[in-house]
């Protein structure tokens, strides 16, 4: 089983196999997974972990609940030669993926069209993070989310580290779920983006959640900023 889950999600440390095989009804403890882990050679290269701590700006608003702050970014990769934009949306709080798109060109109209279909589904946000990106500062943006009394908060520049939520959601999309595959156009990759987000959101244990999905948290009425943040 334990070779099985590593094969699968090959970014799987120790400690998530051994949840993922606990959520499976499987009794086992971390000790003797990380023996058998080790002992099979599944140990995984990770990059050296900055000792800085993610932490937030004394400016910037901190996650009490679920749908009280979102954050929408972007981020770049290339695609047989072409770059290609990727908008990720996040709820800070529970961690949840709201939507990943990925597009020749992202512009503030598409943001805010993107955002329209969202609030249909989920409940708007108190508040709507970014960095100062011209797609961000665009008054087409600043006057949808003034409409919908939503409160725009900026990232200082230069310190993406004040806002390292969101930053560590773009490193798990790129090495998780594009770079292990092989793709050729953008609808390929927006149905991987779509693969992705579903298994972040509900089957990816997250160690800043204690180990719980973001659904757990997100749909959990119950859920409170102590016993799930570190």
């Amino acid at each position: 089983m334990i070779k099985e889950i590593a094969i699968k999600y090959p970014f799987y440390g120790y400690k998530r196999i051994c949840i993922t095989m606990r959520k499976r009804g499987i009794k086992i403890n971390k000790k003797k997974v990380y023996r058998i882990y080790k002992n099979l050679s599944l140990e995984i290269k990770t990059r050296k972990k900055s000792k800085r701590k993610l932490q937030y700006s004394e400016n910037l608003t901190k996650p009490e609940f679920v749908n009280h702050i979102w954050n929408i970014d972007f981020t770049k990769i290339k695609i047989t030669g072409k770059n290609i934009k990727i908008l990720s949306i996040m709820d800070v709080f529970s961690r949840k993926t709201l939507k990943i798109y990925a597009d020749i060109s992202i512009t503030s109209k598409d943001v805010l069209n993107i955002l329209e279909k969202i609030f249909k589904k989920f409940k708007k946000p108190l508040v709507i993070r970014t960095d100062n990106g011209p797609e961000f500062r665009a008054k087409i943006l600043n006057k949808f989310l003034f409409k919908h009394r939503i409160k725009q908060e900026f990232i200082p520049k230069g310190k993406p580290h004040k806002n390292g939520f969101v930053e560590r959601l773009i490193r798990s999309i790129k090495e998780e779920g594009i770079y292990p595959h092989y793709v050729e156009n953008l609808k390929e990759l927006n149905d991987l983006l779509e693969k992705y987000t579903l298994f972040y959101n509900s089957e990816r244990p997250h160690s800043s959640l204690n180990f719980k999905t973001p659904n757990e948290i997100f749909y959990n009425k119950d859920t409170n900023l102590k016993s799930v943040q570190k």
